[in-house]
Order: C-alpha cells, then sequence, then structure tokens
C-alpha cells in the first residue's frame, strides 16, 4: 500500500512540475500605454501581449503576467522573480543593469514605434523656437535637443504620470507639445472620438527605436522567439494592423 500511495504522489509530483517546466512570468510595464499596454481588472492587454501569446500558443508555452512600475519589475527581474521582462531595451536604466552584473538577453524587435512631438493640428507647422513648453510622461527622457534646449532655458519640460493628463494639457492649450509615442497619442484621438485633433510634428527631432522581450535565465527560448518573429512576420503584421499601428 505505502508503495502504491508512493508511486501515486511520486507520479503527481511529477506531473506538475512537469506542467511548470513550459509555464514562465513575465514582468510587464503597469502603465495606461494603449494600444502597446493596458491593464483593466488585473488583467494585462495590448500589442505586446498578443504577439507573445501567439509565440506561446504556437510552442505549447504558458505565459503569466505580472504587471508593475518599471524600476520594480526591473528590479524584480534582476532578482530572478521573472523567466522575462517586456517591454526593454538595452539602452534603458543601463546604471541599474550593469549594477547587477547580470548577462541580459533582448530579442529581436517585437514592436517599432516613434517618440516624438505631437500638436494640435492648427500649429502643425509649429518651429523649434516656438516651442516653448513641452509635456511628457515621468520617467521618459526626451532626445538631446529638447533636453539641451530646456538646460538653456528655452524649454520647460513637465511630467504627466498618465497619457491622458497630457492630452487634456494640448487640447487646452496649456502645453505647445507633449513627447510620447505618436501611436499612443493617435490611439487616444479615435478613443476621444477626435481624430486629426493632433497631428506628429515630425519636422521636429524624435526618436525611432523599438520593444524587445528580455531574459537572464533562458537564451534558448530567446532563439525560439527570434524565429517565430522571423517565421510569423504575417500574423505579426495582422496583429499590429488590429491595433492600428501607424508609426
Amino acid at each position: 500500500m505505502r508503495i502504491i500511495l508512493f508511486a501515486i504522489t511520486f507520479s503527481c509530483i511529477f506531473s506538475v512540475s512537469m506542467a511548470r517546466a513550459d509555464d514562465y512570468v513575465i514582468g510587464v510595464q503597469d502603465m495606461p500605454y494603449a494600444p502597446f499596454s493596458w491593464t483593466k481588472g488585473g488583467e494585462y492587454f495590448g500589442v505586446g501581449r498578443d504577439i507573445l501569446d501567439s509565440f506561446a500558443a504556437a510552442h505549447g508555452y504558458q505565459f503569466s503576467y505580472i504587471a508593475l512600475p518599471y524600476l520594480r519589475n526591473l528590479k524584480g527581474f534582476l532578482a530572478g522573480d521573472f523567466d522575462f521582462q517586456f517591454p526593454e531595451d538595452p539602452a534603458w536604466s543601463n546604471e541599474i543593469k550593469n549594477k547587477s552584473g547580470k548577462r541580459i538577453y533582448y530579442s529581436d524587435a517585437l514592436i517599432d514605434y516613434i517618440d516624438g512631438v505631437s500638436v494640435l493640428s492648427k500649429r502643425g507647422a509649429i518651429g523649434l523656437d516656438e516651442l516653448k513648453r513641452m509635456g511628457t510622461i515621468i520617467g521618459f527622457s526626451p532626445v538631446d535637443a529638447y533636453r539641451k534646449r530646456a538646460a538653456q532655458g528655452n524649454l520647460y519640460i513637465y511630467e504627466n504620470p498618465v497619457v491622458d493628463g497630457l492630452i487634456s494639457q494640448l487640447l487646452l492649450g496649456r502645453t505647445d507639445g507633449i513627447y510620447l509615442s505618436i501611436d499612443v497619442v493617435q490611439n487616444h484621438m479615435r478613443r476621444m472620438n477626435m481624430p486629426g485633433a493632433a497631428t506628429f510634428a515630425k519636422h521636429l527631432p524624435y526618436r525611432k527605436s523599438n520593444y524587445k522581450l528580455a531574459t537572464i535565465e533562458h537564451p534558448e527560448l530567446m532563439k525560439e522567439f527570434n524565429a517565430f518573429l522571423a517565421d510569423s512576420e504575417d500574423l505579426i503584421n495582422k496583429i499590429k494592423a488590429s491595433y492600428e499601428l501607424n508609426y
């Protein structure tokens, strides 16, 4: 009887461990930044999740998501609390990453984006010298051209914790422009039934980059993920199109 009971117990433990072998936890940024990411009722949504879940489904993995502010996520990621971190960029928080001594593996690009200045459409031709007040999200770092002007006293950069607050300031005329993802601004304008109210001032300095997945413990799985990105271009483009990503 003991032998049978032990066999059953061992079998259950083995089955659970096997089930967990393909379960991974991804630390994600808890910030309302649609269409890239947002949370509702504790659930994480966005174009990034759709791409990650498509990969997991294709390879028999199970992903779960923990949404926290970026620096708290990064601390947990470096401590080994999460298997992956998303979104990530090798240029973000380099001092913290280097201090950890951990080797971080980054995926190929999941999603391209442009961080730039959005202005009211009626001021679409605004010049750099006319940009006196500019809002951005707390923790964002605008490109050097704006930081230099701020250091010279020619531009006041203020921060807001949420996109809605920045857009309200822009629509009320309390700021000359807002610096964040162009797709995020356009997404908010569509949700407010105000498409075309704001425009990307593409003649002003901007930054073009992409979001990546990062891992410390699973470089081999990252190779699988990169292969998926390369082999699933049509699927990924359909996902992006469903979120109306234009930049």
